[in-house]
């Protein structure tokens, strides 16, 4: 098993090495979303927790923030927020309405498969984005429902907080596009060959823990991943 990480770390290292000098990484990760904005950028992070304000101000460090949860989850003691908004999940939608029209960037990754009204939560980020305003989603797949269960989610089961179903992706994308956005990439199971290949590596030695490792949710292609933009 450690021959095969070692071939397939080394495979990926040689896909980056050939890349042209300054090409942006060819995947379309949160990190890639963010470094693609504006240093001034107005941001919206709906499900900001697991220490999304400061990783967004990490890479984006003078844009003003905008946190919102309905608790404080997996905050650092450092939380960098311009804005840091809890709210309850009843009004979780109309709090979001609240920043119609004024940003300029909106991120959701791993929120509204937690959500009571997803679909309504959608619809009020789309909102939110000024013209020219970009949305940043990730969810679980579909097919997430059948993949082996896994300590830290594998199985869309595994996490008990995910409400119903995993949200559907052809119904997110008609919410985006009758609000008014332009889909710029849309993945129903996102597998970017880099860290597929080092899921590749670690997937026997995963599924002999139980556990996530490096590439594992690339490898099954776990997450449904959407930009898109506001034309009008």
């Amino acid at each position: 098993m450690e021959d095969k990480s070692k071939i397939c770390y080394s495979i990926a290292n040689s896909i980056v090495s050939m890349m042209p000098e300054g090409c942006p990484y060819p995947e379309w990760s949160k990190d890639s979303f963010l470094r693609s904005l504006q240093n001034n950028a107005r941001i919206l992070d709906v499900g900001c927790g697991n220490n999304s304000p400061r990783f967004t101000k990490d890479i984006v460090p003078s844009c003003y923030y905008i946190g919102l949860d309905v608790g404080d989850y997996n905050q650092g003691d450092d939380n960098p927020a311009d804005e840091y908004v809890i709210s309850s999940s009843e009004k979780f939608v109309s709090t979001i309405y609240k920043y119609a029209d004024s940003v300029d960037a909106v991120i959701s990754t791993h929120n509204i498969e937690h959500c009571d009204d997803r679909y309504g939560v959608v619809e009020a980020m789309a909102k939110s984005l000024n013209v020219g305003g970009k949305a940043y989603l990730s969810f679980p797949c579909a097919d997430s429902v059948s993949f082996p269960n896994r300590v830290g989610t594998l199985n869309y089961f595994d996490d008990g907080s995910h409400v119903g179903d995993p949200p559907d992706f052809g119904k997110v994308i008609s919410i985006l596009v009758e609000s008014g956005l332009s889909i710029v990439f849309a993945s129903s199971r996102f597998q970017p060959p880099i860290h597929w290949i080092l899921g590749l590596g670690n997937e026997e030695q995963s599924a002999k823990d139980g556990d996530l490792k490096e590439g594992i949710w690339c490898y099954w292609g776990f997450e449904s991943i959407i930009v898109a933009e506001r034309k009008k």
